[in-house]
């Protein structure tokens, strides 16, 4: 019986976790990636599944794209599609 208060209070105090999985399709979205999201480093718009993000020209002409940005205006796309996934402004 006390092993079973301890394994309680143990859940309890470091909490537990249930898998999951849940899927969001994402229909094509066009990126635009540049210097320049009128003066954001990232715009996302819904409705015309497109996202602008921060990009910069490399001197071997490769393009590098600031990762948390992308991923952040991705967000909004999928909140847009499926309100179970949180609002990327949320704070909770």
């Amino acid at each position: 019986m006390g092993y079973v208060k301890f394994l309680v209070l143990a859940l309890f105090i470091f909490g537990c976790s249930q898998p999951f999985t849940h899927n969001v399709t994402m229909p094509p979205v066009d990126i635009v990636i540049s210097d320049d999201c009128d003066g954001y480093r990232g715009l996302a718009w819904p409705d015309r599944a497109e996202i602008c993000t921060e990009g910069f020209m490399n001197d071997d002409g490769t393009i590098t794209v600031t990762q948390e940005v992308l991923g952040h205006e991705i967000l909004h796309i999928i909140h847009h599609i499926d309100k179970t996934i949180r609002h990327p402004h949320d704070k909770k």
